[in-house]
């Protein structure tokens, strides 16, 4: 089965870790006290820990989150959803007419860089409201975490290879069929 573009393919397939990573953990800020962290959250996940043997885990509350925060969660959840899809496409490419491969692989290009876009939407929003509404910094007792910025890097390399897909997509090599 030919790849549709080796390095094209590599990075959406780092990017889809990546950004699913960035989707699920609840590191996207954390709080401190005295030098520890005791509350994390991220997307969709918050984690409260009080420094005994228990730790609380929950699902962040819909009712208690402002719109900004929502429109984060989904915008982020969206583009991995489209970073599935462009995933599966480009599996699919070699068993497929060479036309068509080229057309699938331009398709999950685009749908690539769609979805780097929502993301970079989604990170933006959350790092600028984050900012402004809970107080969040680059250092001190709020700040970002590792999760937002393993999402950051999810984006770079969504946008790096839909280019290289939609580019490339046209110089697929398939065996004659």
């Amino acid at each position: 089965m030919p790849i549709v573009v080796g390095a094209g393919s590599f990075l959406l397939f780092l990017s889809l870790a990546l950004n699913a990573v960035a989707l699920l953990v609840p590191y996207w800020y954390v709080t401190m006290s005295a030098g520890k962290v005791s509350v994390s959250s991220g997307l969709w996940a918050s984690c409260v820990c009080r420094w005994h043997y228990s730790s609380l885990g929950t699902v962040i509350d819909d009712e208690n989150i402002k719109d900004w925060f929502k429109a984060s969660q989904w915008l982020y959840a969206i583009a991995v959803v489209l970073i599935v899809l462009a995933s599966v496409m480009v599996l699919s490419v070699g068993c497929l007419r060479k036309t068509v491969g080229t057309t699938i692989a331009k398709v999950a290009g685009s749908l690539m860089i769609i979805a780097a876009v929502l993301g970079a939407i989604a990170v933006t929003l959350f790092g600028l409201k984050g900012k402004s509404d809970l107080g969040l910094t680059l250092s001190g007792d709020q700040t970002f975490a590792w999760g937002l910025w393993i999402a950051v890097s999810g984006i770079v390399f969504s946008v790096v290879s839909g280019i290289f897909l939609f580019v490339r997509g046209g110089r697929v090599s398939h065996p004659e069929k």
